[in-house]
């Protein structure tokens, strides 16, 4: 039998069930019912055919043994970090604490937003709240110009929808839901939002409190419709109840308490809908749309919520998401886009490339049925007839239901704007193609790609608002020829990285970098949190490193998903002046993580280390392979261990000193080293390192560093729950001692980023996890104290990656969903009689032929070593070599030749200088 012809039976059945008292509602510390079982099955189903392989998460953070994230994980660690010891601020701080922290930005690109609103209760409209899918809620009370986070940060901040109540008197309340269920990059193994539940404010979006209803604690898996809320709607009609409507996954959700309480009114709870929607209109007409993976799908109206009948327009099959929207001038008049259902077939993913429908509703009589409602199937008009000058596409492309909206013009109902990966505007309601412009999305320099949300200024037909992948845009006037967008990303610190790196050779540099999600590698050489930053490459960012910061233009290695690694050479100006693939020729894209690492040596900067499912690839010059070329390449890449085979390599570090080894971890919880890593042969068999260590078996290794001035000492970590994650070495990783400290137990957090920074003789060791940047300074035979930085800036944020710099004692923290913070720790102190380092000064020229000066300023007398290298760590040149020298200002003059009086030839060496307790290393660059 057809799912059609099933629909009428199933909704009775359901309603039926519903006004019996027989359903199940969502209320606290309920014991979950069979239809709500079946709906957890058919859900996690449909998640695993969605996906092609396991999402980011999904490999990284459960239990090993038991492969799911422990029930109620994200509160449970949340509690935990309250009881954890805070870094001391202010006047009573100690020596130890790190204060200073600040925000680093990005402060113009936000991060990817679903949810907007503008406040009503404002009568200059400059009150606006806007929802990060993992950045939390924010609110400006100046139209966009400042913004200030309002939800807590212990709180779920994987934001999707927003609504207003708008009655007179009620405008105080909105609600937000959680959980962003069609994510960008989750298709292709990447990401996913899950959420857990509703959130209400009742003081104008100040502070917001979870509804216990809708809430099971257990934001890390899929295990209640509340998990996925798509959208939100009140019916502003109603003057006896708080009605709410919810758009979960799987079902359309009515409470009429404000929240308080839930009944499922519309859905198939053993058969659920991947995609639902609904919207009430200004007199309480509720609409709805399921996608046709459901057991009850199509389009439906309701006078009340309860009583649904059926207008789903002939010829809508096989269908994913729908988007309703009805016309602000004339309610009867209802629009709807959808986007073809993809299913799986033998492995492969099959759907229409035409994926965009678009459809008129006009209401003439009675319940919308029969010849009551007509619908306009308008879906050809879509297509243009001309190639527009910044999009690859001639139509709304939606990527699959992943950007779709609509608005509707408030006083015309022929302006339609469609949102999609592009913003497109219809005069004539899509219906011809003549009347249609490209107004915004992929390639506008001052918009963004992946539009999820369009909104009209309240009493304007031409002020509109957009939410996107790269946060909030505004226009003064969406009908103009030429739409002008200005972005509202002042301190909208919403964005997402994976990945950060510094220059590690240079202090005092302010460069950063980082690989985010859905808006590229990121790049700034400003202090200033408010300051542009730039995107030298594109698509979901991954690990990046800064070779040369120095010069102009700079050295960096970027990269994005699966394993795209690129060499680029980046201007002063933070735009790619070349752009190299240098990934190599061999691995296929499945045989790299979707986050996938890799290393430049830190010593012989020329060769360049990458992980894959198949052990590691080594690159031993890759200043050889040819600029600008765009295909994988053979030179110079040796295939340095293929073990463990099938099995991704998920971190790894080199030693800078003593035999240079290798250290990598893989997902499954091995760890092996390589000694002499730069010079080891191709198919060299790795020694395994977890024989003798209590490791927790099959959990993924995140991240590993290595002392940089002690080969012996490596701290690793494992980013699981429920497993002892912190690991640290002093004899080059044959045996291993657990210091996981004040964070062990079952409610620990995940560990996600390690690094053993030296400082002022002090070995400090920060760590990354998912509820914050934590620190301590190791003693061997003391109890572990990790201290919680940053309390009041970054909290509980997830913090995905760090960068740590020894000779400026800088700190960088990577948050998903926060953006960047840095910090420096503090100085010598006077009062301890403490004298100031020598300052060592860039050399100048730089670039520079034939001759450069390196400058150098000693606060007293110190013997001076002075030394120039080449990027392999080859001795070049000595020109100081231990002779005392007074106090005061010196100058070195290098011509450019070796020891033996040869001219070297041109490439990027380093100058290094002793002196007394000091040893720094600087870069320079030689263009002959």
């Amino acid at each position: 039998m057809s799912k059609k012809a099933l629909l009428a039976g199933a909704v009775c059945v359901m309603l039926g069930a519903v006004l019996s008292g027989r359903y199940f509602t969502t209320t606290p510390h309920q014991e979950i019912s069979p239809p709500l079982m079946a709906l957890e099955a058919a859900m996690q189903a449909k998640e695993g055919e969605r996906a092609d392989q396991k999402t980011f998460d999904e490999r990284r953070l459960p239990d090993p043994t038991t492969g799911q994230i422990p029930t109620g994980m994200r509160q449970r660690e949340l509690n935990f970090a309250k009881k954890l010891p805070h870094r001391m601020r202010g006047p009573g701080q100690t020596d130890k604490a790190f204060t200073g922290w600040e925000v680093r930005g990005p402060g113009n690109i936000g991060g990817r937003v679903r949810a907007l609103a503008i406040d009503v209760s404002d009568p200059t409209y400059q009150t606006l709240l806007a929802g990060g899918v993992s950045g939390g809620m924010w609110r400006s009370t100046d139209d966009g110009d400042t913004w200030a986070r309002v939800n807590d940060p212990g709180q779920l901040q994987t934001i999707s929808c927003l609504a207003q109540d708008t009655r007179p008197g009620r405008e105080h309340v909105f609600y937000y839901g959680t959980g962003e269920f069609h994510s960008g990059s989750a298709s292709s193994g990447g990401d996913l939002y899950r959420g857990d539940g509703i959130y209400k404010s009742t003081d104008g979006g100040l502070s917001w409190q979870v509804l216990p209803a809708t809430s099971t604690n257990i934001p890390q898996a899929t295990d209640q419709p509340f998990d996925w809320i798509q959208n939100l709607a009140i019916d502003t009609s109603e003057t006896t109840y708080d009605e709410v409507y919810a758009a979960t996954t799987g079902f359309i959700y009515r409470s009429l308490d404000g929240g308080i309480s839930w009944d499922p009114v519309l859905g198939d709870p053993s058969e659920p809908a991947d995609y639902t929607d609904v919207i009430v209109s200004p007199t309480g007409i509720v609409y709805a749309g399921l996608s046709s993976d459901g057991g009850i799908f199509g389009v439906f109206r309701s006078p009340n919520g309860v009583d649904w009948t059926d207008i789903t327009p002939a010829g809508l099959e096989g269908h994913a998401r729908l988007v309703l929207a009805l016309a602000p001038s004339d309610e009867n008049l209802l629009f709807m886009t959808d986007t073809a259902d993809i299913q799986l077939v033998n492995g492969v993913f099959v759907f229409n490339y035409a994926t965009t429908g678009f459809r008129k509703f006009t209401l003439h009589s009675g319940d919308g049925s029969g010849m009551g409602g007509i619908w306009e199937d308008r879906t050809d008009n879509l297509y243009v007839n001309s190639t527009h000058s910044y999009s690859p596409y001639n139509f709304p492309y939606t990527q699959f239901g992943y950007d779709q909206c609509t608005a509707i013009g408030p006083e015309d109902p022929n302006t339609v704007i469609l949102g999609a990966v592009d913003v497109w505007r219809s005069t004539d309601g899509f219906t011809t193609r003549n009347e249609i412009d490209l107004i915004g999305g992929w390639g506008d320099p001052n918009h963004h790609a992946d539009v999820h949300r369009i909104i009209f200024q309240p009493g304007s037909s031409t002020v509109a608002y957009t939410a996107s992948d790269g946060g909030i845009h505004k226009t003064m006037d969406i009908t103009a020829k030429k739409v002008k967008w200005i972005s509202l990303n002042n301190g909208f610190h919403t964005t997402q990285f994976y990945t950060v790196a510094v220059d590690p050779d240079l202090p005092g540099d302010t460069t950063i970098i980082g690989g985010t999600q859905d808006n590229g590698t990121l790049w700034t050489d400003s202090h200033d949190p408010g300051s542009d930053w730039t995107m030298p490459l594109g698509g979901d960012g991954a690990f990046c490193a800064v070779v040369d910061a120095a010069v102009s233009p700079g050295e960096y290695f970027l990269s994005y998903y699966f394993g795209n690694i690129f060499r680029c050479q980046i201007g002063s100006d933070g735009r790619t002046v070349t752009e190299t693939l240098v990934s190599p020729k061999g691995p296929e894209p499945r045989d790299f993580l979707f986050i996938n690492p890799y290393i430049i040596d830190p010593v012989a900067e020329q060769i360049v280390y990458v992980a894959t499912c198949d052990g590691i690839w080594r690159n031993d010059n890759w200043w050889e392979i040819p600029l600008n070329i765009k295909t994988p390449i053979e030179l110079n890449w040796v295939h340095l261990t293929d073990f463990p085979a099938d099995e991704y390599v998920s971190a790894l570090a080199v030693a800078a000193t003593g035999d240079r080894a290798l250290f990598y971890g893989t997902e499954k919880g091995q760890i092996f080293r390589v000694t002499d890593a730069p010079t080891a042969p191709e198919g060299t068999i790795p020694e395994t390192l977890n024989n003798q260590a209590a490791f927790p078996e099959g959990a993924y290794v995140s991240s590993i560093s290595v002392h940089p001035e002690d080969d012996q000492k490596v701290l690793l970590s494992f980013a699981n729950y429920m497993v002892s994650s912190l690991w640290y070495s002093q004899d080059g990783g044959l045996s291993w001692v657990e210091v996981e400290g004040n964070l062990a137990g079952d409610d620990g957090p995940s560990v996600r980023a390690v690094n053993i920074m030296p400082y002022e003789g002090t070995d400090h060791w920060f760590i990354g996890t998912s509820i914050g940047v934590f620190s301590t300074v190791y003693s061997e035979g003391e109890p572990v104290t990790w201290e919680l930085e940053a309390t009041e800036l970054i909290g509980n944020a997830i913090v995905d990656a760090l960068a740590c710099r020894p000779t400026d004692g800088l700190v960088v923290a990577a948050t998903h969903g926060l953006g960047i913070y840095s910090v420096n720790l503090p100085g010598s102190v006077i009062a301890n009689n403490l004298q100031p380092d020598p300052i060592v000064t860039q050399n100048t020229p730089n670039p520079f032929n034939p001759m450069t000066t390196i400058s150098y300023n000693l606060p007293r007398t110190e013997q001076v070593s002075l030394r120039v290298f080449d990027v392999s760590g080859k001795l070049v040149r000595v020109l100081r070599d231990g002779q005392t020298e007074p106090a005061g200002e010196h100058q070195v003059t290098w011509d450019g030749t070796d020891g033996s009086g040869r001219q070297v030839p041109s490439g990027i060496y380093l100058y290094s200088l002793e002196a007394g307790t000091l040893h720094t290393k600087k870069k320079m660059t030689l263009v002959r």
